[in-house]
């Protein structure tokens, strides 16, 4: 090979191996899309179902907020947001520090009897029809709002006809809620139902041939309900909760047989 030939090859070799290794361009990050926020999540008691279904629909169509209700032991979900119950409820912890604001008043919900056709009822007949013999009668099961109400109000039978609360307690047939109960009473199973006044009423709009009575002073009992909201709620839990306490929420609970605080 001549010498100059010689001499190109090696400055060629030379200025390849100085040239800097080219870096390949880093891979194209794509945008995440953004997550759906988080949906409101409530708990209450069964009798609230068609209440709180209306309510949470109104909510959502206008303020776009998603709105998750589960009711009863049966249906507990995650943490909830918001807690409607009966009786004394969590938030009363919220004095010693614990997750819950105070809590507030919310509705009141009474006894009422389902019946049928061609069982006929009045106040001061419904501790008679409830003993007879003849009627197959339902309560719900103890462990629920309407069940202890129901209860209750076997006591105040007994203050009133000694051994009412024995027979009523062997006669009437358990139900897990107030919802299954009205069921049976539609379905021909037992004559007559003690339970809620809100689910009679919404059975009773469902099949008009469905009668509500309601309980005599002397064995009136009434369920009251409050609010219990976590402290370290989302904004949009503290919204739909306080949109539940407000007045047009008020209409809603009355067509579904609740009434206010």
């Amino acid at each position: 090979m001549p010498r100059f030939a010689f001499v190109l090859l090696l400055t060629a070799a030379a200025l390849a191996a100085c040239s800097p290794t080219p870096t390949p361009a880093p891979p194209s990050v794509q945008p995440s899309a953004p997550s759906a926020p988080a949906a409101i999540r409530v708990q209450a008691p069964s009798e609230w179902r068609d209440a709180l279904h209306a309510l949470a629909r109104e909510h959502q169509t206008r303020t776009g907020e998603l709105v998750a209700l589960h009711f009863g032991p049966d249906e507990a979900g995650d943490s909830p947001h918001i807690v409607i119950t009966s009786g004394v409820p969590p938030a009363t912890s919220a004095a010693r520090g614990g997750p819950w604001l105070a809590p507030v008043a919310l509705a009141r919900n009474g006894l009422c009897l389902l019946s049928a056709e061609p069982l006929t009822l009045a106040p001061a007949t419904v501790l008679g029809t409830l003993l007879r013999t003849d009627v197959r009668a339902g309560r719900p099961a103890p462990g629920s709002p309407a069940g202890d109400a129901a209860l209750q109000l076997m006591h105040q039978a007994e203050q009133l006809q000694p051994g009412a609360r024995a027979t009523l307690t062997a006669r009437t047939r358990l139900f897990p809620d107030s919802s299954a109960g009205t069921q049976a009473v539609a379905q021909g199973q037992i004559n007559v139902f003690l339970g809620d006044c809100a689910s009679a009423r919404v059975a009773q709009r469902t099949q008009p041939r469905l009668r509500v009575t309601p309980m005599p002073p002397v064995l009136a009992v009434e369920t009251r309900y409050h609010l219990a909201l976590r402290q370290d709620a989302p904004p949009a839990a503290r919204r739909f909760a306080q949109a539940l306490r407000e007045a047009p929420a008020r209409q809603p609970w009355r067509n579904h047989g609740f009434d206010a605080p």
